[in-house]
């Protein structure tokens, strides 16, 4: 009996399960992020459909409903502040999920994956409107800048909500649909990204500001910040593999 017991634990494969800590961390954001979508519905009554109708308006119409609805403002920030955690964890999602990185040699701490993609992502932005402030202030072309980064970080606030019902099923679902998501928000990502070269060449034309130094400007602060982050991920997928 007992050499039928080593036999079977010999022949049988020994199953072992695996905890998926990156579910947690999607779940708990999740929730974060659900609860302030929720509350600022409550307390904000009509913030979303505002959201949307002045991202899509012209500047100066922009301007005039931010002064008249002072209230908002406060929802700003929180709506800003979820939309960044949205950003982070669908990258962490994207990373943790995708087929080709190599999760299992790689992807141990997850916190401090997150939390290295909160402080990459906290450095871009504070970056770009770091260097659109700085030099609309040299140029003596503020307004232009002030008015190109709110566009941004409106169009950064609706795609944080676009994407938070995309990454929280990503765990959750089959490798096919888990592609299909993660497309889904690099195509949301790229949408975000044409739309702020349209509203920088629409701003430009405004201004009458729409020569070769234009030209200069938006491929120096606008195309080689997205090469070098496209050389960036090249480098750490040939890391993780």
């Amino acid at each position: 009996m007992h050499l039928l017991y080593l036999n079977a634990n010999y022949l049988l494969p020994v199953i072992e399960k695996q905890t998926d800590y990156a579910q947690y961390y999607v779940m708990g954001v999740s929730i974060l992020l659900f609860t302030t979508y929720i509350i600022i519905k409550v307390l904000f009554s009509g913030y979303y459909q505002n959201l949307f109708y002045v991202a899509l308006k012209q500047d100066n119409l922009r301007s005039s409903f931010k002064e008249s609805n002072s209230a908002f403002k406060q929802a700003d920030l929180y709506i800003l502040i979820a939309a960044l955690l949205s950003l982070v964890t669908g990258i962490f999602t994207i990373i943790n999920y995708y087929p080709m990185f190599n999760n299992d040699s790689f992807l141990v701490n997850h916190w401090v994956l997150f939390l290295s993609i909160l402080s990459f992502v906290l450095l871009v932005l504070v970056l770009k409107w770091a260097v659109y402030s700085y030099f609309g202030w040299i140029l003596d072309l503020s307004n232009f800048s002030k008015n190109y980064l709110s566009s941004f970080f409106y169009s950064i606030r609706i795609y944080g909500i676009i994407n938070f019902p995309i990454f929280i099923f990503v765990p959750f679902v089959g490798e096919t649909m888990r592609i299909i998501l993660i497309y889904s928000m690099l195509s949301t990502i790229a949408i975000v990204v044409l739309y702020n070269f349209y509203t920088y060449w629409r701003q430009t034309i405004k201004i009458k500001f729409f020569n070769h130094y234009s030209i200069l400007y938006f491929c120096t602060l606008e195309i080689l910040p997205i090469l070098i982050l496209i050389r960036i991920v090249g480098n750490f997928e040939r890391f993780v593999n």
